[in-house]
């Protein structure tokens, strides 16, 4: 018998409701079946079980910190396996320890991790706990790893920047006559006092510093020349000229 036209318009909404609900149930299945998947290779790619890092080289580019030490540092930060460990964690914590100025690290395939450790630079040091990087900072190892002849700067606490300024410039100027500032102190009545070679002290005083500086400078060889070394103190804090003092009263 056949069907007539209506009869197939009858049951055509029948067919099309099941044939939905069959890719409905079969859509739903599939994003089941990839989001259990996802999940699966997620947390397989997570597990340290997984391309476990079985070698971590460390290198520090100079003598300040054990190397062994920080080794076992990094293994103690470095969680995770060869594609995913905390990166944050491992910068985090080395940065903690004062010597270490920057890190850089790389994957080596297919389960070694190389870290390039970077130390602080100290040029100087500030007050009796803390020194100074090339750009001013302060950083705080433990005292006993500090640098010998290392220049000594003093000042108030909020003076650091200004302390810091004046070294670079009192520096400067004595570079041509190749003498070192060996330390630059700043009271709290803001008077400024320079230390050189031979513990030569320069009393600066309070004002107009940049101007006897320079006339200091000027006069330096004349005034003191090789007998430098026996001069124990040089006061700057006269308007027209200078005072030194001399170790031996003989001197002149």
């Amino acid at each position: 018998m056949q069907t007539t036209w209506r009869q197939r318009a009858y049951q055509s909404p029948k067919r099309f409701r099941l044939r939905y609900i069959c890719y409905a149930i079969v859509g739903v299945v599939g994003w089941w079946l990839w989001y259990q998947g996802a999940v699966w290779l997620w947390n397989t790619v997570l597990s340290t079980h997984f391309m476990p890092i079985q070698r971590v080289v460390v290198t520090v580019d100079a003598g300040h910190i054990a190397n062994d030490a920080l080794a076992a540092r990094v293994r103690q930060y470095i969680t995770g396996n060869f594609l995913v460990f905390d990166v944050s964690r491992l910068e985090a914590g080395l940065l903690q320890e004062p010597w270490v100025s920057h890190i850089a690290w790389r994957r080596v395939w297919p389960n070694r991790v190389e870290v390039t450790v970077t130390e602080q630079q100290a040029v100087a040091q500030w007050g009796m706990q803390a020194l100074l990087n090339p750009e001013g900072r302060v950083f705080k190892p433990p005292v006993h790893t500090f640098p010998a002849r290392l220049p000594q700067l003093r000042g108030p606490k909020e003076a650091l920047s200004k302390v810091w300024q004046a070294y670079g410039f009192f520096q400067a100027w004595m570079m041509p006559l190749k003498v070192q500032v060996t330390g630059v102190s700043l009271n709290a009545r803001g008077e400024w006092q320079v230390e050189l070679d031979h513990h030569l002290a320069v009393l600066v005083g309070q004002t107009d510093v940049v101007m006897r500086w320079k006339r200091f400078v000027a006069v330096y060889a004349q005034v003191l020349g090789d007998h430098a070394a026996s001069a124990e103190r040089v006061d700057l804090r006269y308007s027209n000229g200078l005072a030194v003092k001399f170790a031996s009263p003989e001197m002149f």
